[in-house]
């Protein structure tokens, strides 16, 4: 018989830059939600990460464990623009112009992880 998978993983060597990734992603971090001047937009809502629910109002501030904010850093949307252009042959063709952003704007306001801000930027980096 081949053994579980909790009996395999219960064998098997704590993995060291794993587990500083798993604490470094459970720190706290303060976030500010931005306010957004779109009507459309929801004045409340929520993260979930593996269970783990967060509630959240557009102008708000607070202390949220770092997996949250990277999960909200990662939601992203795209819109598009159409211009027309006029191609070398001379031929009008419409091109479709992208403009990727944060599904929730927000801003870390206190990180006290020296690493954070590289995180955030390389985070925010990251396509949509």
């Amino acid at each position: 018989l081949e053994p579980s998978l909790i009996a395999r993983v219960h064998d098997m060597d704590m993995n060291s830059e794993k587990m500083q990734m798993l604490a470094f992603m459970n720190e706290d971090v303060m976030v500010r939600i931005a306010t957004t001047t779109d009507k459309n937009a929801d004045p409340c809502f929520e993260i979930n990460v593996n269970g783990h629910l967060e509630f959240f109002r557009r102008g708000e501030t607070k202390t949220v464990k770092r997996y949250i904010a990277d999960r909200m850093a990662r939601l992203k949307i795209t819109s598009y623009t159409q211009r027309e252009v006029i191609n070398a042959d001379g031929i009008k063709q419409i091109l479709n112009d992208p403009h990727t952003g944060l599904r929730y704007d927000f801003s870390i306001e206190r990180d006290p992880n020296p690493l954070g801000r590289d995180w955030f930027r390389c985070v925010l980096a990251e396509p949509g």
